[in-house]
């Protein structure tokens, strides 16, 4: 249906309205304009034509011949009826008009076959490379684990290699599940079957619930956590688990790009009607280019990091998906490289929490 207005607008309603502007605009300005008005509606013809086509460029030309026969040929202010001459003029620019409005509208048509041809490669481009990708990071872990169950069938009463190969193993699967989990929950956003579970929450229960994920490579690495949550931003209503899963994301993230001997700090404040959750960390940062597009499906900030940090670019899509459909808001900040990185949250505060404070 929408389509379909859109046509009629592009074919009909817009070549009317260019011709009555250019109807208003050749009679106000006639002393000066002389000879140049049939350019000017030449011009509406040829706008026409390449936004609405064939029809759009006809609709033009019905509606340039009727004002001009109107506003500039004898009698004036009275349609027809016209001498021989002013009949030949008419026509030779009705049919100069349809020729013009067959060529645009033929060349706006092949413009628009080359646009999506392009669009086209440029997708499979992309659905190669996320199959490539995607037998990568399914590998990977499988890799590991392999590595793990062959070390450990080697000292099988050693139980200190037992616990290496236990723990390579676990952290292995737990890649392996969120990454999994990641593909499910963009297929789910796709097809409009993802939901959320709200109740409420205390934001340190969850902060600490998805930091102890990421907490045994922040301690490898020495990268130190600073909590600070405002106690009159502690509560809200969320789903609990999206909720970690954005704030698992968001760490990841953190502790990937901050060097080591580095600081995540993460805090809340109240904000009226809002809360506004941050993670900050002292990392590489993000050039200003880049931060418009953090939040774009598959996109990463170079190849250099999809090959040495893995991942498929979800991760922030789905986490602003997930906070979208919690009606908040999330962005990030950045003064540039080796300048730190700033992801900044904002929900609605529970309703109660609003009538206490006023």
């Amino acid at each position: 249906m929408k389509s379909n207005r859109r046509l009629f607008y592009l074919r009909f309603v817009l070549p009317t309205v260019l011709t009555a502007i250019a109807a208003l605009v050749s009679f106000f300005l006639q002393a000066y304009l002389d000879k140049t008005v049939d350019i000017l509606f030449g011009m509406v013809v040829m706008s026409s034509a390449w936004s609405g086509g064939l029809w759009g460029g006809l609709c033009a030309t019905v509606c340039s011949v009727a004002a001009i026969d109107f506003l500039f040929l004898p009698p004036r202010y009275h349609l027809g009826p016209l001498s021989f001459a002013d009949v030949t003029v008419a026509t030779v620019f009705g049919v100069a008009a349809i020729l013009v409005s067959q060529i645009v509208s033929k060349a706006r048509r092949t413009e628009d076959e080359r646009v999506a041809r392009k669009a086209a490669e440029a997708m499979n481009r992309t659905k190669d490379q996320l199959f490539s990708q995607v037998a990568h990071e399914l590998r990977n872990p499988l890799a590991t684990i392999s590595m793990a169950t062959d070390l450990w069938r080697q000292s099988p009463e050693d139980p200190t290699t037992a616990k290496i190969a236990i723990d390579t193993i676990s952290r292995s699967l737990k890649l392996e599940f969120m990454f999994v989990n990641d593909l499910v929950d963009w297929a789910r956003l796709k097809s409009g079957k993802f939901e959320l579970n709200i109740r409420p929450v205390h934001l340190d229960e969850a902060i600490e619930t998805a930091w102890s994920v990421v907490r045994n490579q922040a301690e490898e690495r020495g990268i130190k956590k600073e909590v600070i949550i405002d106690k009159n931003a502690n509560d809200i209503d969320a789903d609990y688990e999206r909720l970690i899963q954005v704030l698992w994301n968001l760490f990841t993230n953190a502790v990937k790009f901050t060097p080591r001997g580095g600081k995540v700090t993460i805090g809340s404040k109240a904000l009226d009607h809002r809360i506004s959750l941050f993670v900050q960390d002292t990392g590489r940062g993000i050039a200003k280019e880049a931060l418009p597009h953090l939040f774009d499906t598959y996109w990463q900030t170079s190849k250099q990091d999809s090959k040495i940090l893995g991942g498929l670019g979800l991760g922030l899509s789905i986490a602003k998906e997930i906070i979208e459909r919690h009606g908040g808001t999330i962005h990030v900040e950045s003064e540039g490289v080796n300048k730190g990185t700033t992801f900044i949250i904002h929900l609605k505060r529970p309703k109660k929490l609003v009538d206490a404070a006023l």
